[in-house]
């Protein structure tokens, strides 16, 4: 949809009706308010798009059972056109009625029935555009059935419609005074819609008729076809489209019915230009990011008004709770006022960006315009604030999007930088490489079989992040069943664990509208990061998970992992939940959200340099605590700043060697680099040999790496490496530049080392990665590397299959004499 000038943002209000005190659901859970489920009846009248419907924006739940709706609007309506006596020549109506019936075929397609039909909703745009509005309460609200008033304004009503009256209390469909089938016959259907557009036709001719004496046949034949008094005799929309008022010899081009609209001031027209291609939903962001409020705009204009909160109190409670003598709130009645918002304060505020900003393909956009420099470095809270630099963000990804998966590259490296909440559904599902055919896929497997895990799935759903409205309606309970029961069913080797509901929580709150693709994106994250977490004995994936969880507390902060060790607070009291949902059970999804922006950009084993930054943020705490304090701290999870979180977990996961949390059940897509033969980690042993070694391993492969002899990676060292065979061995062959301290000979009687010329070079190595050789037939590179740990070094790791896998490497060389130590 193209903006035109005269379009603007309609914001409108109504009151949900309230549930009885202490009304529950055959489950015995709390009825869902009913404001929630008009939120999730709202999502799909989102998706509707057509060029004779004003497209709905948005909705928002505040409180006392209030929603605000947000919609296209345009000042002019058909009402507006009556009212001024303005007579409707024969081209004029059939471009109308036209325009009706194309919108109405369309809603009709999508199972979704107007019957709020009234000239004021019928609005026409300064280019001759004829749209159909507030055509979605009906739908929105069930039937009428989630409201406390009818729907629909009587003059345009069908008849059946008018038959079955209303009664507040309860749905029409409990009227025991009506028969069966007179409820299947006159049930608020697409007919009762094609009366009500003769009503409207009948409107506009009137005044011709008056004035001209005169009506044109066919016109009378559409009229009259619309106003059979049984719906069965009225046409449906697609056959009112044959009839002759709308065959080729009254087609009129829509331009030649223009309104002139009153024109922008010409310093805003460039602007404008340049954001009437931008989706009205994304336009609407920027009016909010600019610090639009909508229910402040109805506040302004007296449809909401402050009342006292002692005149709501009633004369009479009773013990179960009813109450009775309030007065009647005026303000909770219908009001079909529509509040217009002009986008001319929004298109003031962005007129001083350059072009350049919505063509962002261009090199160097930010480095040309101080703003959006400045911007780039603000944290990432504010910068999701501020409205140039996320118009800039969201217009490049935007463009980059609509060329996936041929830009998957450049989507990668411009998430690296951060992802515009307005585009992260899409750029989450280009980062998981989702396949452009989900949605065949999604509809070729089956959701409906009953399946064992069903009565879990049914338990878990409303125990899932409910705060979030839409995952607490109907409509999102109903979404998220079959989206677990489709990954269920489609891989038979796995089981339903609890904790998958929360792993598809994000996904679907952001694709709400697309279940296929919420779907999809968790069937590839889930072989990505939690890759055989959910076999039905996951026992050892998760015990060696955590096993590595160990060794990375120890190889960054020994000092926290000797306390926890010390007073037997393991991983497996409180790190299960962390990483089986990778965090989403733990943290509110606002904070999962930018926590998994990172996240899917990094491999499988980023996730537990995640855990390691959050525990170093309850470092003091946990320090400070025993057993129990620390049991408490963890059962309600203190406040994470999750940016400086992801930071930490960067410098952690980058200043990690990779086959430190290289693991058994990595996913079947990580291929080590390089020699397989040096990353062959096979021969550590059972998961309970894994968890004895309080130290990590690397692999030949890292090692050669870290020591960069040829100093082509690192300017400085980053490793130094001690040698704990004895002398002799040692100087038959040594890895350059090592420490040579044997174990047998280098402890004092009180566990420390013995001060030499080699340990003070040890000493002064401090900070650096310690990587401790010693030989394939015995563990005492295992044992020395521990007793270090105990000693408070970070960063201590011991070589894998120790110093007989580098005989074939060519770096070793026979060191000049040393003195023992």
């Amino acid at each position: 949809m193209e903006l035109t000038v005269d379009c603007c943002l309609g914001v409108s209000t109504f009151c949900a009706a309230n549930h009885p005190v202490e009304s529950c659901g055959s489950n015995g859970l709390p009825l869902t308010p009913n404001s929630v489920q008009i939120l999730g009846k709202f999502q799909s009248l989102s998706q509707l798009e057509h060029p004779n419907l004003c497209a709905y924006v948005e909705i928002c739940r505040i409180q006392h059972e209030r929603v605000i709706v947000v919609a296209e609007h345009y000042s002019t309506s058909l009402q507006t056109l009556i009212l001024k006596k303005k007579i409707f020549g024969l081209d004029l109506q059939i471009h109308i009625s036209r325009s009706i019936i194309e919108a109405l075929r369309y809603l009709h397609s999508k199972n979704v029935v107007h019957q709020n039909f009234h000239s004021k909703n019928i609005l026409i745009s300064s280019e001759g555009g004829v749209k159909l509005s507030a055509y979605g309460i009906y739908y929105m609200t069930q039937s009428s059935t989630l409201v406390s008033f009818p729907i629909g304004y009587p003059k345009y009503l069908a008849p059946e419609v008018l038959l079955l009256g209303y009664d507040p209390s309860k749905s029409w469909l409990d009227k025991s005074t009506v028969c069966d089938e007179t409820l299947t016959l006159y049930s608020s259907k697409p007919k009762s819609d094609i009366w009500s557009l003769g009503m409207i036709l009948l409107e506009m001719d009137v005044l011709s008729v008056v004035v001209e004496q005169s009506v044109q046949p066919e016109l009378k034949e559409v009229i009259e076809s619309c106003l059979q008094v049984l719906p069965e005799n009225r046409p449906t929309a697609d056959q009112l489209l044959k009839y002759p008022l709308f065959g080729s010899r009254f087609n009129v081009p829509a331009a030649v019915f223009k309104f002139p609209a009153q024109p922008l001031q010409p310093d805003l027209l460039r602007i404008h230009q340049l954001m009437s291609k931008l989706p009205l939903s994304e336009v609407y962001h920027f009016w909010h990011l600019v610090g639009g409020d909508v229910e402040a705009e109805l506040r302004k204009a007296g449809i909401l008004r402050n009342k006292p909160a002692i005149f709501s109190l009633p004369c009479l409670v009773l013990e179960e709770g009813e109450s009775f003598g309030q007065t009647k709130d005026r303000t909770t009645l219908f009001d079909d006022s529509v509040v217009e918002i002009s986008l001319e304060a929004l298109l003031r505020r962005l007129q001083h960006l350059p072009s350049s900003v919505f063509d962002p393909l261009m090199d160097d956009v930010i480095n040309d315009h101080q703003t959006l420099r400045e911007a780039a470095q603000l944290p990432l809270v504010i910068k999701e604030k501020d409205i140039d630099y996320q118009l800039y963000r969201i217009v490049m990804f935007d463009k980059q999007l609509r060329g996936y998966p041929l830009t998957r590259q450049a989507i990668v490296k411009e998430a690296r930088e951060d992802v515009p909440p307005f585009c992260r559904a899409r750029v989450w599902a280009a980062l998981l490489k989702v396949d452009p055919s989900y949605s065949a896929m999604y509809a070729a497997i089956d959701k409906e079989t009953s399946h064992s895990s069903d009565r879990q799935i049914e338990v878990d759903i409303p125990r899932c992040h409910q705060y979030m409205d839409l995952l607490a309606s109907p409509e999102g309970h109903a979404k998220f069943k079959r989206i677990l029961k489709a990954w269920v069913n489609q891989h038979p080797q796995y089981v339903y664990w609890q904790g998958l509901d929360s792993l598809t929580a994000p996904f679907l709150l952001l694709h709400f509208n697309d279940e296929a693709l919420a779907y999809a994106c968790l069937a590839a994250f889930i072989p990505k990061y939690l890759n055989n977490f959910f076999w039905k004995d996951n026992s050892s994936v998760i015990q060696e998970y955590l096993a590595k969880f160990s060794h990375l507390i120890a190889f960054h902060d020994p000092v926290l992992r000797n306390h926890l060790d010390c007073i037997g607070f393991v991983p497996d009291l409180y790190a299960i939940p962390w990483f089986l949902t990778m965090f989403a059970h733990v943290f509110p999804l606002h904070k999962i959200f930018h926590l998994w922006d990172k996240l899917l950009l990094g491999n499988s084993s980023f996730p537990l340099c995640i855990g390691l930054a959050v525990l170093q943020q309850l470092r003091e705490s946990l320090l400070e605590s025993g057993f129990n304090e620390c049991i408490l701290l963890f059962s309600d999870m203190p406040e994470i700043d999750i940016e400086r979180c992801l930071k930490d977990s960067i410098e952690i996961f980058c200043s990690t060697p990779q086959s430190v949390t290289f693991r058994q059940h990595e996913p079947p897509s990580v291929s080590p680099k390089g020699n397989r033969s040096f990353w062959d980690f096979s021969l550590i042993g059972s998961n309970s040999t894994l968890k004895s070694e309080r130290c990590p391993r690397i692999s030949a492969e890292d090692f050669i790496e870290l020591l960069d002899l040829n100093h082509k990676r690192f300017a400085r060292p980053k490793m130094v490496v001690v040698d704990v065979r004895n002398a002799n061995k040692f100087q038959n062959g040594a890895v350059p530049g090592s420490i040579n301290l044997p174990y047998q000979t280098c402890w004092t009687t009180d566990g420390t080392l013995i001060p030499c010329e080699q340990v003070e070079q040890l000493e002064r190595a401090r900070g650096k990665i310690v990587c401790v050789i010693g030989s394939s037939c015995n563990d005492l590179g295992l044992k020395f590397s521990e007793i270090l740990l105990d000693l408070q070094w970070p960063r201590v790791c011991t070589l894998h299959k120790g110093f007989d896998v580098l005989l074939k490497t060519q770096i070793l060389v026979v060191p000049a004499a040393v003195g023992m130590c």
